[in-house]
């Protein structure tokens, strides 16, 4: 859906003028569950996107309409009763937040909708959580910057049900076009990689699988990284997993859970990986890039158990394809999209194959976007 379809369906719905705003989708090209254990993660924010078209109203009640769904539902401006719809809870939580910061809500009518596939890891839910929560924020001039924001749009997500980290948020709203993000989760300060990727693309190909972060085993994985922190908290007083290593780690390997020690040695080894990643972009170096990727992949599949048979087979199929030079699973897990740096020439011939073998063993064709970043949360 185009801005312009959004204004043409808050117009015919609601006799206000609209305040326009942009929340983009992210990617994240290395450093999967690596942001909630404290550690470095490499998001930007791309070229899909939410608009919202919002405005003031007199009527004590908030008005929400999902264009995409087709869906309008109505919040009382007292809160008290959360709504059905799974998107609306989304917005009801976010305005819980900022009632209990103190913030003086006033009601609003808001139609938004846009291009962003849902659950194939883009991270919709944080641009609809922090859109909503940055539109708020400069319709009535309250003045938090983008940090506090983010963490608005992290705590709504929590009370839905997803122990995200920071990651999502910080994208949708601190990313610009040509760069990635280095985000270090612990101290939440970041620098910029330049994005050069010459004759090369990011491409994405959706498994068609649909994951629910907050039914799946994120929130395990989560438990089991923390259950080691506080062990290793109580032994050595580290009070952060960014600041182990994995000789360290090694030397408490017959006193911790086996599956949760393997989750952990994943963390550690996926941070090196950034690390590495935003060297070989400061270099050009896309080849060692894109091992970077496959070995993310490989960790995330084998060791950290956050893939699927879809995803796997996506990436096993462009390994060894001229034009490619890295494929990894992106985003929760369990569905949504691989992410792929592939040659330009090789994007169509590569499509063409996926189509034809993934439909042969599922039944369905993998459903391609290619990206390029784009800068953060805005007004139109």
């Amino acid at each position: 859906m185009t801005l312009e379809e959004v204004v043409v369906a808050f117009n015919a719905t609601y006799n206000l003028e609209p305040v326009l705003f942009r929340a983009p989708a992210r990617i994240n090209l290395i450093g999967e569950h690596t942001d909630y254990n404290d550690g470095f993660v490499m998001p930007a924010a791309v070229d899909r996107q939410l608009f919202f078209a919002i405005a003031p109203n007199q009527k004590n009640l908030y008005e929400l309409t999902a264009l995409d769904m087709n869906e309008s539902v109505s919040i009382s401006a007292s809160l008290d009763t959360m709504p059905p719809q799974g998107w609306a809870k989304y917005f009801y939580a976010v305005l819980q937040v900022l009632k209990e910061q103190g913030l003086a809500l006033a009601s609003v009518s808001c139609a938004f909708g846009g291009n962003i596939p849902i659950g194939s890891g883009m991270s919709s839910s944080a641009a609809l959580t922090c859109g909503f929560a940055f539109a708020l924020n400069d319709l009535f001039d309250w003045k938090m910057d983008r940090l506090a924001l983010a963490k608005i749009g992290q705590a709504a997500e929590h009370r839905v049900g997803i122990k995200c980290g920071l990651m999502d948020q910080y994208a949708v709203l601190f990313g610009k076009e040509e760069q990635v993000v280095k985000l270090d989760c612990q101290s939440l300060t970041h620098e910029y990689a330049p994005l050069r990727l010459g004759d090369y693309r990011l491409v994405l190909f959706n498994s068609m699988v649909q994951h629910s972060l907050a039914d799946s085993a994120y929130n395990d994985r989560r438990k089991s990284c923390e259950a080691v922190l506080d062990f290793l908290h109580k032994k050595i007083g580290i009070t952060s997993l960014k600041a182990l290593t994995l000789e360290k780690l090694s030397e408490y390997e017959s006193a911790i859970d086996p599956v949760a020690y393997q989750r952990v040695r994943y963390v550690l080894e996926e941070n090196q990986r950034v690390v590495a990643a935003q060297k070989a972009l400061m270099t050009g170096a896309l080849t060692t890039l894109g091992q970077l990727m496959y070995a993310s992949h490989e960790g995330l599949s084998k060791v950290y158990e956050v893939s699927c048979e879809e995803l796997d087979f996506l990436v096993d199929q462009v390994r060894d394809e001229a034009g490619v030079l890295g494929a990894r699973m992106m985003g929760g897990g369990f569905g949504g999209c691989t992410l792929n740096l592939i040659h330009v020439d090789a994007i169509e011939p590569i499509q063409k194959k996926l189509n034809k073998s993934y439909d042969q063993k599922f039944g369905k064709k993998p459903a391609m976007t290619e990206v390029v970043t784009a800068n953060g949360i805005g007004r139109v």
